[in-house]
Parts: structure tokens; C-alpha cells; sequence
């Protein structure tokens, strides 16, 4: 019998962050912040979450889950204009994880703390390590998929543009 959250195998998500003009248009879709980030930074920080790794000092210090093991399959980071898009996947994610993770990588952005540092907050285990939790605005889930043996089920999902064109596009035209 399917289920929906069990059975998945891959999730996608989106955050979108709005680094520097501030737009009341915007305010419930996504982050905005009023300074300018180093991408590159974020992006070398970035490398490190990707793997099997424990996630417990990016999640509710009163997490519910038994195992904050999680495979990151993938973090990618574009820039256009303004807009940053962070997509991420995985085989899960946990309570407030990405937001706590954006939290992080804003701190990495700002310069607050290296790249580097994301290795350390991973292998502490504490949720104080973290950066703060960022906003729910600008948290989208993408995609979902499911093992071959539902029919296909992962074929009957539309493709959606999340381009960096699409989504400027979308939010600024």
C-alpha cells in the first residue's frame, strides 16, 4: 500500500532568498535580507553538507527522530540578480533542517563564519552551533520520488522550470 511521506525516496527542495533589494511584493515568498552575500563562499560551504551525514545540530534540539542520519545527495546555488535559489535533495530531511542550514550558510555568506566551520557544527551534534533558523518564507518543496515499483508514479509529475530564468521570471517580471 502507498505512502506518501514513507515511501519516498528523493526529495527536492528550493529555498529562495532575495539578498539586498527588499521587495514588499515578495515578503511572504521569500527571504529577504538587506546585504549582499559571497555566493562563492556559500557554495564551498555548501560542499560540505553533501554525504551521509549526522544532522542533529541542524534540527529541533527536541527532535522527534530516532536517527538524524540523512543523505545529501546534492546542494546547488545560483545567483541572478538579487534572487540566490538553493536547491537541495536528499533521501529525507528533517524537522526545520534546511531552514536551519540557511540560517548557517547566511552566516557563511555574511562572513560571519568560514566555510570550514560547517564540518565542525556537523560533527558537534549541537543545535547551538547552527546558525539561526531562517524564515519558512522562501521554503519550497519541488519534487518527490518513489521507488519504480508504483506504477510509475514518477513519471506522471509534470516538470516544472526552476531554471534560474524560470524563477526570475516568476518573481521579478
Amino acid at each position: 500500500r502507498f505512502h506518501s511521506v514513507r515511501d519516498a525516496v528523493e526529495r527536492h527542495y528550493l529555498y529562495l532568498l532575495n539578498s539586498g533589494n527588499y521587495s514588499p511584493f515578495h515578503r511572504d515568498l521569500l527571504w529577504q535580507i538587506p546585504y549582499e552575500l559571497d555566493i562563492g563562499q556559500m557554495k564551498s560551504g555548501a560542499t560540505y553538507l553533501v554525504g551521509n551525514h549526522d544532522f542533529s545540530s541542524m534540527v529541533l534540539a527536541k527532535s522527534s527522530q530516532p536517527d538524524n542520519q540523512v543523505n545529501m545527495k546534492s546542494v546547488f546555488i545560483r545567483k541572478s540578480g538579487s534572487l540566490i535559489i538553493f536547491h537541495f535533495c536528499a533521501n529525507r530531511f528533517l524537522h526545520k533542517m534546511i531552514r536551519t542550514i540557511m540560517g548557517t550558510l547566511v552566516d557563511i555568506g555574511r562572513g560571519k563564519i568560514p566555510p570550514s566551520h560547517l564540518l565542525e557544527i556537523l560533527a558537534g551534534k549541537d543545535r547551538k552551533l547552527a546558525g539561526e533558523t531562517a524564515p519558512p518564507e522562501g521554503l519550497y518543496l519541488y519534487k518527490v520520488l518513489y521507488p519504480d515499483h508504483f506504477n510509475g508514479i514518477n513519471s506522471k509529475f509534470e516538470e516544472i522550470d526552476f531554471s534560474t530564468k524560470g524563477i526570475t521570471e516568476f518573481f521579478f517580471n
